[in-house]
This record gives structure tokens, sequence and C-alpha cells, in this order.
């Protein structure tokens, strides 16, 4: 799954007013010098704080203690001979050299990174964190091989994290294919950088039923949506994945699918390598497969891969594009299909 780093203008910001270390009362580094007393630092942190709107996402009183200790074991200050090092000091430089300062501030402070609303931390940090959000996504295989644009996908992912006032950690969440984000935002996100709409495979004629939304009921488990319905005449619950370009089922079903007549011989597509959820590229055999029932519908002509062990049967894209449009509602866990 993606990692985002807090952009760095926001946690050298906070480091910036917050890099002091004290002894008692008076401020004494390793070489002995006195650098000032600890009540004009925390003075000069809460104007700092008060001053800086994004500062507010952590409490005041509490960072400002937890800097000062860290400040001091700065290597430039815990040496220092000059007492008035701090009148001219870049704190944000000097703090930000140090790799583990940040991550040593917001353990002091209870902070959870992930918690920060991007809505709190100002138009330049949410730009930087569109900027080292595609960074990292052009690293990802999977993203450069679906084609999908990194500045699109991300800049269209965290306006609407943004827009939602979620936080960072809801970010991580949309990355990962099991959550409702990640359908909610990830998906339309992707589709819309890649160039594609939500039509590409819509294909009503392999669908027979009745014509108007189709509901059905949705097992949630945890963040994994699970709905029931029956393939070949056989029923089975199968994990709604839209991050799934294919229907995936595990081989021994396939192989009972195949002695029902669900799958025809003659219908059998070329191979293809799949992605896992463990980093692993599976190379599957793939098939049309016919007779998807769910509800009061039948769909037709259904790409599914066959992959072998213990696998638990995916719904993919090959089958929910078939629709106009589809649909999870969370508070009453039902799955609408609309043709």
């Amino acid at each position: 799954m993606l990692k985002l780093l807090p952009p760095a203008s926001i946690a050298i910001g906070l480091l910036t007013f917050s890099s002091l270390s004290a002894q008692d009362e008076r401020l004494v580094n390793q070489k002995g010098i006195e650098l000032g007393s600890k009540s004009d630092f925390l003075v000069k942190c809460r104007k700092a704080w008060d001053a800086t709107p994004e500062f507010a996402i952590i409490e005041r009183e509490r960072f400002c203690e937890c800097a000062i200790p860290i400040f001091l074991s700065t290597e430039a200050i815990a040496t220092t001979t000059n007492p008035r090092i701090l009148d001219n000091v870049d704190l944000a430089i000097l703090i930000g050299s140090r790799e583990t300062s940040f991550e040593e501030l917001m353990a002091c402070s209870g902070f959870d990174v992930n918690s920060i609303r991007l809505s709190a931390i100002g138009p330049e940090g949410v730009a930087e964190m569109k900027q080292e959000c595609a960074g990292q996504l052009r690293k990802e295989p999977s993203i450069v091989q679906s084609g999908a644009d990194p500045d699109v996908l991300c800049n269209c992912m965290i306006d609407e994290v943004t827009s939602r006032d979620l936080t960072l950690g809801d970010v991580y969440s949309a990355m990962d294919p099991n959550s409702p984000l990640f359908n909610e935002v990830f998906l339309p996100c992707a589709t819309r950088s890649t160039g594609q709409t939500g039509t590409v495979s819509h294909a009503p004629s392999d669908i027979t039923g009745p014509t108007g939304p189709t509901t059905v009921p949705v097992v949630l488990l945890g963040s994994v949506h699970k709905v029931k319905m029956k393939v070949g005449g056989k029923e089975q619950y199968f994990i709604v994945d839209s991050g799934a370009e294919d229907c995936i089922f595990s081989g021994r079903f396939m192989e009972e699918l195949r002695k029902s007549g669900a799958i025809d011989s003659t219908e059998m597509l070329p191979d293809r390598d799949y992605l896992t959820a463990d980093g692993r590229t599976v190379r599957c055999k793939r098939y049309l497969v016919h007779g998807f029932e769910i509800g009061p519908l039948r769909v037709d002509r259904v790409v599914v891969a066959s992959m072998d062990g213990d696998i638990q049967h995916l719904l993919g894209k090959s089958f929910l594009k078939k629709f106009r449009e589809w649909r999870i509602d969370e508070e009453a866990k039902t799955l609408t299909l609309e043709r």
C-alpha cells in the first residue's frame, strides 16, 4: 500500500518553532553554555503557534515542551560555544537535518500523524502532498502498467479526501482495495487518470432480467463487501473488488463450472499475468463464463481468471462494468446495479 509522508513544509514548520531543550529554567547545552531561558522560548513558541493556523492540529503547550530536549540534542546546538546562537540560527534547517526529530516530537506529544485533516494543513501543504504522492506512484509497477497519470490521480484523490474533510489516514485507506474509500475515491480517480470513462465495458446485451435498478443484500466483514450469487447454478459468496480487472475464481471452483457447462472450452481466452495482494505475479488461465445470477438478473460472457490455491472469489470489473452504474450503500448494506 502507498505510504505518504507528511508534507515537508508541515514537518519543518512544526520543528522550526519547537526546537529547544531545558535544564530547569535555564537552557544549557552539553558544553555548559547558557542559551537562554525555557520560559522565553515557550513564549516565542506560543506566539509562533498562535500565528500559524495549521499548527492547531497539535496541542500547543505539550508540543512546545516536547521540543526543548530534542532541540538541545541537535549536534550544532549541543556543541556550540556561542550563547547567542539562537539569534541567527535557522531552526528549520537545523532540526530538519536530524532524521528522527519529527518522529520524536510526534511520539512525545502523543500526536498521530494519520489523524491530520488535510483541510487543516493549508494549500501549500496539500500541494506538497500531491507532489509526494505522484512521486511515489511513479515507482508503483501496477500504476505504471495501468497507464494512469500519477499527477492526475493524486490531484483527484487528495482533492476528494480534502473536500470530505477526511484525514491523512483516510488517504492510506483509499489505497486499500478492501476499503469503501477505494471504491468511492481511488477507483473513480484512477479511471479519470487513465482517460477512461465508467462505461468502457458497458454491455447491457449480456444482461437479462428487469430493466430497472436491482438491489441485493451485501454482507460486510470489516471493510470487505461480500455478495451472494449463483454462477453456473452454484451458489457462492463473492468479494466485490472493483480493483480487480477480472473476476478471480479458484481452480477448484472453475473445474466445477466446467462440469456444469457454464464454461465452454471454445471460449478460452489468452493467459494473463495478475498481481496478487502480496506482490506476486501469477499467470492465470482465463475463460468467458456464462450464467452469473444475482437477484433477478443473469449476466453472461464474463471474463474470469482461474487461480490455484485456497482463495476467496473476487467479483471484479469484468462483471461490474457490464452495468451502466453500480454502487454500495454502507448504511443499508446493499449493492445496487443499473443496466
